[in-house]
């Protein structure tokens, strides 16, 4: 069931009362990180005028409409299109930033990014100074993982990020996406005081960033030694946005990665399209059932083998930003929702870290990583197709991977972006967050 945050489009206008951006999320996975979202409150009192204009009350009816339903329809985003065309006819009579904000949120309704990008930025230039615009702008931004833009127009728009608690919280995740863990934790220390709506996504933001501080110290030495010895499988995708290269981890899931090479060099990737996307999260593909003429449903279809987990070997690798990994087949009754070793072709670029596959009961095999690429792979929507897999660089192994037979029942291939959550609440609470000195650089990553 797709999940709706609490609208409000006044978070938008700085005159009126604070709120928050919704997000739609496909189901059955929410993300791992969701948008700084406001408490509910009160709504404000609208003046006489505001009661009688026609589409702002349609505007709040439908927000009031989605709320309740929790879902998105072919409907549903009919009418969405219909309300942002008589939005924008009334802007041709009237330039009111609040229609600007209607238009923005009904971009982030239906995941529409040119319509987002269009309203937030003429929003933003009617109103340089909303804070809160520019966050939900840049989490929009995350959710494409169009990083580089979100610094991009952060930059561009505001002059000094140390007065915008908002907007620094926002680039905090930003900086996560790029597996830059460094520059999170420091804006995250210099984040002496935010507004109290924030501070407990603040105090979340700053464990995750901890824990995956110390997973990446391990996984750059694990890099650093893949490229002195040279000797990891490297494969290519050459897809209809471009081309993605992915070094493989031979030496943390050898079977793994043979079964994946084996697949390359047997042209099984090749014609398959990626079936489905996780907003902010990771792109799936490598069915066969997704091939134009397939009678199988796409996501459901299998290679004729299993593999194990090698997610749960003590050598295994992190999922990262720009991760390769394999999907699993979804098992409620197993624990976690997935089936143990059920691994077989199917696999997923990762668009942010998900360091929590590895963990038990879920145990995802990483696979390997992308070399050249993470720009492709996040603009890959379904429907997008491989053209041609090929092998650039053989690795050490060679032939079958050790497989056990496929499951007797035939189970949907996928990939969860949040960990499940533990039979008792941990306590709450986070350790303070001291003030820091100057501001880290804000600028694009190199990968």
């Amino acid at each position: 069931m797709r999940r709706h945050l609490r609208v409000s489009i006044a978070a938008l206008l700085v005159a009126l009362a604070p709120g928050a951006l919704s997000t739609a999320q496909t189901p059955p996975i929410s993300p791992p990180i969701s948008p700084p979202t406001a408490p509910p409150t009160a709504p404000p009192t609208a003046p006489p005028a505001a009661a009688a204009d026609p589409i702002r009350r349609d505007f709040d009816a439908f927000a009031v409409y989605l709320t309740r339903k929790g879902t998105l329809s072919a409907d549903d985003r009919a009418n969405a299109a219909a309300l942002a065309g008589k939005i924008r006819q009334s802007l041709a009579s009237a330039d009111d930033p609040a229609r600007w904000a209607m238009l923005a949120q009904i971009g982030v309704w239906t995941d529409d990014p040119a319509l987002q990008d269009e309203a937030f930025a003429a929003l933003l230039d009617r109103q340089p100074r909303n804070e809160t615009a520019m966050a939900q702008w840049i989490a929009a931004l995350n959710r494409r993982a169009d990083y580089d833009r979100a610094i991009t127009e952060t930059n561009k728009r505001i002059p000094d990020v140390t007065k915008a608690p908002r907007v620094r919280l926002a680039l905090v995740e930003t900086f996560v996406g790029q597996n830059r863990l460094e520059d999170a934790r420091v804006a995250l220390e210099q984040l002496a005081t935010v507004p109290p709506d924030i501070n407990l996504r603040k105090m979340q933001l700053q464990t995750r960033v901890a824990r995956l501080a110390q997973l990446w110290a391990a996984e750059e030495a694990l890099r650093t030694a893949d490229d002195a010895s040279a000797t990891n499988p490297i494969v290519e995708f050459v897809t209809t946005k471009g081309v993605v290269r992915v070094e493989l981890f031979e030496g943390q899931a050898p079977e793994s990665v043979r079964g994946i090479v084996s697949l390359v060099d047997g042209g099984t990737y090749n014609g398959t399209r990626f079936h489905r996307r996780i907003p902010g999260f990771a792109v799936l593909g490598g069915d066969p059932n997704s091939k134009p003429g397939s009678t199988g449903r796409a996501g459901w279809g299998t290679v004729g083998w299993r593999l194990p987990d090698e997610g749960a070997l003590p050598a295994h690798r992190v999922a990262f930003s720009g991760a390769v990994g394999l999907c699993k087949a979804v098992d409620p009754k197993s624990p976690g929702g997935f089936a143990p070793n059920s691994s077989g072709g199917q696999f997923f670029f990762t668009l942010q870290p998900a360091e929590f596959l590895q963990d038990a009961p879920l145990a995802f095999t990483t696979v390997g990583r992308i070399l050249d690429g993470f720009e492709v792979a996040a603009q890959l929507q379904p429907g997008d197709e491989i053209v041609a897999a090929r092998t650039v660089r053989k690795g050490q192994g060679e032939g079958k991977p050790g497989t056990a037979p496929e499951l007797a029942t035939a189970f949907e291939m996928s990939v969860p972006s949040s960990k499940p959550a533990p039979a008792q609440r941990p306590p709450t609470g986070g350790p303070t967050i001291t003030p820091g000195t100057g501001a880290p650089p804000v600028r694009p990553a190199t990968r």
